[in-house]
């Protein structure tokens, strides 16, 4: 099951728990704070989107295309341009389209805070599964 936000999330987890205890409970949290309340809750195993943004950013760095052979989540570099002005939280707001702006790249700095504003030299790190990043690609060459 999958949830829109960390409150229905923890309390999803809360439920889950007091129905069984042999269940194993995995969850996704949007706040980094809310790891430690998810564990109270019940939850197996946490992971924040700030954590798996930096995984991905970490493997981006290290050079490594494919960050999960089995998932097939991809990571590119890419202009900035169609994102500049826009903060890092702005250029993610749009699920729906199987890619996500992961974090910008600023002299040779990795910066993934939600509030940091695309300027027009960065070079955007852009995360989603294989098809969805060759539509961006793709996209990104139209514009």
């Amino acid at each position: 099951m999958t949830v829109d936000d960390d409150a229905t999330a923890l309390l999803a987890v809360a439920t889950a728990r007091s129905l069984s205890a042999d269940v194993e409970i995995l969850v996704r949290v949007t706040d980094a704070g809310k790891e430690s309340p998810a564990f109270g809750a019940g939850a197996d195993y946490v992971l924040s989107i700030q954590r798996a943004c930096a995984r991905l950013v970490a493997a981006e760095v290290g050079g490594d295309p494919v960050v999960d052979p089995v998932s097939r989540i991809r990571l590119v570099r890419a202009d900035a341009d169609s994102f500049v002005g826009e903060s890092l939280s702005s250029a993610r707001r749009d699920g729906g389209r199987g890619w996500t702006v992961v974090g910008v790249v600023r002299d040779g700095t990795v910066e993934t805070d939600e509030r940091a504003t695309v300027e027009p030299d960065d070079v955007v790190v852009v995360a989603g599964s294989d098809d969805a990043v060759r539509e961006f690609e793709g996209t990104a060459e139209e514009g």
